[in-house]
């Protein structure tokens, strides 16, 4: 679910001058018509090399993608997923992409047809009517994830140039199909671990509900931090000539 963030620089990079950009990649013009089947156009040109990461573009490797620690709370269940790794994020479908240059609106639809994770979890709350307070090893698939961002941006001034950051952003996760798979929710009783998963998995539309604060926030916090450093070495004229 991280690809959103690495798709999203990578578009973002596909539009910066041509004297910046690698010999595979062209600059896009301003118009919104142009620039967003320009962009997607490049994200196309980048997404074979998205599976081991493109450093020049600071773009990590999204097979798997790592992430060292997210924490969920809400009033049923405190979470922490830690060492985290993403599979098979580079197989995105970029559906729709917007960028209006005027308004600093940006609109991006993708699908991903699968993601297989695993992380050390350690859980505490109420799931579904399961009480649980364990930590183990988690693995997750889930299956047609579909993820539109909409992000505002704003201009400021640095040295005397004008500078692009991201000022808002949302998201919206839609999951068609998921399974999963927690080590250790009771333990010393593998036979209840077992029987609470199949629980778990006959629910795991509902279960996901639970956790889908923890991803957006995942999404956003990369988004906005690997954007916003882009953003701060390069002026908008620069980004856009």
């Amino acid at each position: 679910m991280n690809l959103l963030c690495s798709l999203f620089i990578a578009t973002l990079i596909g539009v910066v001058i041509a004297k910046k950009l690698p010999s595979y990649l062209q600059p896009c013009p301003k118009s919104e018509k142009e620039a967003g089947p320009c962009i997607i156009k490049n994200v196309k040109i980048l997404q074979p090399k998205m599976e081991k990461g493109i450093p020049e573009l600071l773009i990590p490797a999204l097979n798997p993608l790592i992430l060292s620690k997210a924490n969920l709370e809400t009033d049923k269940i405190r979470a922490v997923f830690k060492d985290s790794k993403l599979y098979n994020l580079h197989m995105f479908e970029l559906k729709k992409l917007t960028l209006d240059l005027g308004t600093l609106d940006v609109d991006i639809a993708i699908n991903f047809p699968a993601i297989y994770t695993n992380a050390e979890y350690s859980l505490n709350g109420k799931i579904l009517v399961l009480e649980i307070n364990s930590k183990g090893r988690a693995e997750g698939n889930f299956t047609d994830l579909s993820a539109e961002f909409k992000g505002k941006m704003e201009l400021y001034d640095k040295n005397g140039k004008k500078h692009l950051k991201i000022a808002k952003t949302d998201i919206d996760l839609t999951i068609k199909n998921a399974s999963m798979y927690f080590s250790d929710l009771f333990p010393n009783n593998e036979e209840l671990t077992i029987n609470a998963n199949k629980v778990l998995n006959e629910n795991a539309l509902e279960v996901i509900k639970d956790f889908m604060p923890v991803l957006t926030e995942v999404i956003k916090s990369i988004v906005i931090g690997i954007t916003n450093n882009i953003f701060q070495k390069f002026s908008f004229d620069e980004l856009f000539p």
